[in-house]
């Protein structure tokens, strides 16, 4: 067994077999294969063997064309399984004698003796599943969501942290009040009747619901543990399965916890008894994008119990409102929520929130010319500053690289740019909001067919969408000469609330011939916007928007009567 030939092969073999039996590898038969094929070889002597080729060819299914140096697919799958087993043994402390490690940069696994295992390896066996009425007690770790979240397949990041370390997180330590601190939620096992569903399968989707949502920065996931623990979390999820009209049904409901207050409740009937996991992820996408994206549920009662900022609020309150001002901009407002941000950073260093938000207000205001006074640095070098140091702050952070992601795009790297969309998505695949940015940003760029992929899963999952977003639906309609469809986007109530959306509402109007209507709505864009109105053209270009569309767009603006002064400047467009 090469260095581990101390071990009992009958009893690690045992421990392997029980680490397998647990839900969340049942869940992943990729993981399963891997942590069984680099176990096995080990205890028969062949770890030499145990390379990223070797692995990728065995497990994953590669072909001999197979690259480590360019692909990183056994890295990536590596640390999935690091965290997967980090799971698993928060989940049963003290269950097996053995426990298997994978060390970083290490494909080969160690086998460690747990001091105070409760069972001899010949006791090994699956833990009893919950039937209704029971709460589990398995402790809290700071990895249980990092891990989770690998059973929906992608990369995850450790967001929650242990009830009893709150003060050493860095953004929960950012303010003293509850809203300087983002909202805390537990998630308690679904009840259920074992008529109904297998056990494995409830506990899958408990697993996978806190993955999903703990992949949203703006939220602090716990999962379920003693009531004087759920007591101490701002909100709690609950959820039921019941048989309705011959069909599955899992009911959910969302309380705050200091009030007993419902605050949502929703039924996903029609569901088939055999609940695999291609039928719970669409019900997975969508709980947590009622509960976890911005403008949802939870930020949205957040918001609604918060006092009025002042000047001297910091945290996650100034990331309350920093939303509230991109749905519903201003000079006035985005001066005061980006001080709040640098509040934010000067009270905690730490916090890649506030960096982040900080990088998202400088963007927002280089792209509305806004004049931001302080350093020499121009604002997108202040935004990518920002943004790198949110990164670095924290790795795992889907915010983060939304902020690197924005300030590399309008910065014209657009390579770069996507990449960290990318790594953003995978973060947290469940964003709405990333994949709006994402998506509006393809569009800029003359991608209709991503960008627009991208927004109707946006529409496909959320009830409702940003604000600033209905441009974006008008310009795809515009671009393809759906007049109907660009009317119906360019007349929502929400969309003259950005200038982009007045421009939309400008050139629908000229479309229709009502020209006078038209200069109305161009007199509301140069009082309400002048910042941008002043150098409509310069204003395009700072959006990176492809010169084509920009063009079209100038001369349609041009012909309904916007003055040829704010759309013939020398600034050009990229």
């Amino acid at each position: 067994m090469d260095s581990q030939a101390g071990w009992d092969k009958a009893r690690t073999l045992h421990a392997l077999d029980y680490v397998l039996s647990d839900p969340v590898f049942a869940a992943s038969d990729s993981l399963s294969r891997f942590l069984r094929y680099i176990v096995t070889e080990t205890l028969e002597g062949r770890s030499a063997r145990l390379k990223a080729y070797t692995i990728a060819l065995t497990v994953f299914g590669r072909n001999e064309s197979f690259n480590p140096q360019t692909n990183s697919l056994v890295r990536v799958e590596a640390a999935r399984l690091r965290r997967l087993l980090t799971l698993h043994y928060s989940r049963n402390p003290g269950a097996s004698p053995i426990e298997i490690q994978l060390p970083k940069g290490s494909y080969v696994p160690q086998f460690i003796a747990r001091q105070n295992s409760s069972l001899p390896s010949h006791a090994l066996q699956p833990a009893n599943q919950p039937t209704i009425g029971n709460r589990w007690k398995h402790p809290r770790s700071a990895f249980v969501a990092l891990a989770a979240i690998l059973l929906l397949g992608i990369a995850s990041f450790a967001m929650p942290p242990l009830l009893s370390r709150l003060p050493a997180d860095d953004e929960a330590e950012t303010g003293t009040m509850a809203w300087e601190r983002p909202p805390s939620i537990s998630i308690t096992p679904l009840q259920y009747d074992g008529r109904l569903v297998k056990p494995a399968q409830a506990r899958a989707l408990d697993v996978e619901i806190l993955a999903a949502l703990a992949g949203f920065d703006f939220l602090r996931v716990y999962d379920f543990g003693s009531e004087a623990q759920q007591r101490r979390t701002d909100y709690r999820l609950e959820a039921h399965a019941s048989q309705v009209e011959g069909r599955l049904a899992i009911h959910y409901r969302l309380l705050h916890t200091a009030t007993d207050q419902v605050i949502w409740s929703q039924a996903f009937a029609h569901l088939p008894f055999d609940f695999t996991g291609d039928v719970r992820r669409p019900l997975v996408s969508k709980v947590a994008s009622i509960l976890g994206r911005t403008y949802g549920i939870v930020f949205t009662d957040r918001y609604a119990r918060m006092p009025l900022s002042d000047t001297t609020t910091i945290g996650f309150a100034c990331i309350v409102d920093g939303y509230q001002y991109f749905n519903t901009p201003s000079l006035k407002t985005f001066q005061q929520v980006l001080d709040c941000a640098n509040r934010t950073v000067a009270a905690n260093p730490k916090s890649s929130l506030g960096q982040a938000l900080k990088a998202s207000m400088l963007i927002d205001g280089h792209l509305k010319g806004y004049v931001i006074g302080g350093t020499g640095e121009s604002t997108i070098e202040s935004a990518l500053q920002a943004a790198s140091t949110a990164v670095e702050l924290n790795q795992h952070s889907s915010q983060a690289y939304r902020a690197l992601f924005l300030a590399r795009f309008y910065d014209g790297r657009f390579e770069e740019a996507f990449a960290a969309a990318k790594h953003a998505l995978t973060l947290n695949p469940h964003s709405m909001e990333i994949r709006s940015r994402v998506g509006s940003a393809y569009i800029l760029r003359g991608d209709f067919e991503s960008g627009m992929k991208l927004l109707n899963e946006v529409s496909a999952i959320a009830d409702n969408h940003a604000a600033w977003l209905e441009f974006y639906y008008f310009l795809n309609a515009y671009h393809s000469g759906d007049r109907s469809e660009a009317k119906r986007h360019a007349f929502r109530a929400s969309v003259t609330k950005t200038p982009l959306g007045a421009i939309a509402r400008i050139i629908a109007l000229h479309q229709r011939g009502n020209d006078p209507a038209a200069k109305k709505w161009i007199t509301y864009l140069e009082s309400e916007f002048p910042e941008f109105a002043i150098d409509v053209r310069a204003a395009l270009g700072r959006m990176q928007m492809l010169s084509a569309i920009a063009e079209r767009l100038t001369d349609e603006l041009e012909a309904a009567g916007l003055s040829a002064k704010r759309l013939n400047t020398a600034h050009g467009i990229r």
